[in-house]
């Protein structure tokens, strides 16, 4: 697909005229800002599978996107809306995501490392099993998060805000969640409530 093909066919994604992407080869796309929400329909647009390799996804509205097993390594996501997006074993192995929107996002068995969260909002979202290996959690919002089961060894945790997350069963260090801005309501690794000191 050329650029120009590309553009018209994004141009109809963002006006709810085509709603799937599933498969698609969108590698270093300049896809920044787009709207591919739900608008008025029940989900948002399908990129399923989809190749979106060193993408531009910038300020993008990703909105209750199906993007289940989705490349999004090295992807530009800062400041992207993926709340209540479906992003099960999805590849963001070293994307940027800086101050994006990603809560009730499903990030389960997700594959995260090295990815750059600092400042994000990942309320509510489902990371069980996720590999967030030396990502930078520094700051984000991980409140209410299930983290069972998840890969956080290297990750940097400072500032990061886990009130009433679910750490059960999770790689991680008393050292690393002794960085943590707020721990109160945690389940913990070995199970028990962390209570505020």
């Amino acid at each position: 697909m050329n650029p120009s093909q590309l553009e018209a066919v994004l141009g109809w994604a963002s006006r709810g005229r085509v709603d799937s992407f599933q498969r698609a080869d969108l590698e270093g796309a300049n896809l920044r800002g787009i709207d591919l929400g739900p608008g008025g329909r029940e989900s948002g647009v399908n990129l399923g599978f989809a190749n979106l390799r060193q993408a531009d996804l910038s300020e993008a509205i990703l909105t209750k996107a199906n993007l289940q097993w989705a490349i999004l390594s090295w992807a530009d996501l800062q400041g992207a809306d993926l709340g209540y997006a479906d992003l099960q074993r999805a590849n963001l192995r070293c994307a940027k995501l800086r101050g994006a929107d990603v809560r009730h996002a499903n990030l389960e068995a997700a594959e995260l490392r090295h990815a750059e969260l600092p400042g994000a909002n990942v309320s509510y979202a489902r990371l069980k099993r996720a590999d967030l290996f030396s990502a930078n959690l520094r700051g984000a919002q991980l409140q209410y998060a299930n983290l069972r089961e998840a890969n956080l060894v290297s990750a940097d945790l400072q500032e990061a805000d886990l009130w009433c997350a679910d750490l059960q069963g999770a790689k991680v260090t008393p050292e690393q969640l002794a960085q943590a801005a707020d721990l109160t309501g945690a389940i913990m690794p070995d199970g028990a409530r962390h209570e505020q000191e």
